[in-house]
């Protein structure tokens, strides 16, 4: 029998949406670790939907960015090991 490990790693997921809840595609979601300033970029698929796997637990910042919308930022999201952080970011 194989036992598998539990990756020592967090996750953030989401939507993007506008005022009305519509789906927001091609947004910039940055992800930046507070500890080590490291950030990670993705982009919102067609659906608004975005992932990013693989991270260290700790504290972050994101910014979700769209052409045409003002940025908006949520900063101090802590994630612990196995977490996935599921934020819905509601454009204007």
């Amino acid at each position: 029998m194989t036992a598998w490990a539990q990756a020592p790693t967090a996750e953030f997921t989401g939507a993007v949406t506008d005022a009305t809840g519509a789906a927001v595609a091609g947004s910039t979601i940055t992800i930046t670790n507070l500890a080590t300033n490291v950030a990670r970029v993705v982009t919102s698929n067609s659906a608004g939907l975005y992932a990013a796997p693989g991270l260290p637990p700790g504290t972050y910042s994101l910014r979700v960015s769209t052409t045409g919308f003002r940025s908006e930022i949520v900063n101090s999201i802590e994630v612990q090991v196995g977490q996935v952080a599921k934020l819905i970011s509601g454009s204007k």
